[in-house]
């Protein structure tokens, strides 16, 4: 009788850790998950940003091209 005391507690301690384990993984692949989002998406606002000051700056020179080439 003592020994099956025994076995069932060893039994629920490992069932018992292998919960926590597995919770405590669960959540911290959810957390990954949640500053990998964060990242990617200001990862693309900073290249839109981007996208938008190239653009601006592309528009600029070619109407600067188109001036100095009216002045002469």
């Amino acid at each position: 009788m003592r020994i099956e005391r025994k076995l069932l507690l060893g039994f629920l301690i490992v069932v018992l850790s292998v919960v926590i384990v597995g919770s405590i993984g669960v959540i911290s692949s959810i957390h990954v998950r949640d500053i990998f989002l964060r990242v990617k998406e200001n990862e693309f606002i900073q290249l839109i940003e981007a996208v938008k000051m190239e653009s601006a700056a592309r528009q600029a020179s070619i109407k600067a091209l188109e001036y100095s080439l009216r002045k002469e």
